[in-house]
């Protein structure tokens, strides 16, 4: 799998900035998604792959750069094709020790042993 990082200069934003996007080749297929970044020309190193220092937030791009690139093959060693979007993840119904409680309160007094007091909430 290959990958590569490039500013899409097909299309400027209105404040003179492109979109940052990653391209990434497995075996004849070629898929392109936005990474969510837009940069000036002038802040694109292309031959490195990376944000010059002349940006300000050139650490943080350079990071999510790097573990963008760290999940891509890690998709590909496992033999899962990357997503185009990103997946939302799924909730969970959080449980909470004091609902438990009531619960388990409310059954024990549905009980035939009603004299007996198990919690006084």
């Amino acid at each position: 799998m290959k990958h590569k990082i490039l500013l899409d200069k097909r299309r400027a934003m209105p404040d003179n900035t492109y979109p940052l996007k990653i391209r990434h080749n497995i075996g004849t297929k070629t898929k392109e998604r936005s990474l969510g970044i837009h940069l000036k020309e002038e802040d694109w190193d292309d031959k490195n792959q990376l944000v010059l220092p002349s940006n300000a937030n050139h650490k943080i791009y350079n990071a999510k750069l790097t573990i963008t690139k760290g999940e891509l093959e890690k998709q590909w060693l496992m033999g899962i094709e990357p997503a185009s979007k990103k997946v939302k993840p799924i909730a969970i119904k959080q449980h909470s020790i004091i609902n438990y409680g009531k619960k388990l309160s409310a059954d024990y007094l549905k009980t035939d042993n009603k004299h007996a007091v198990l919690f006084n909430i």
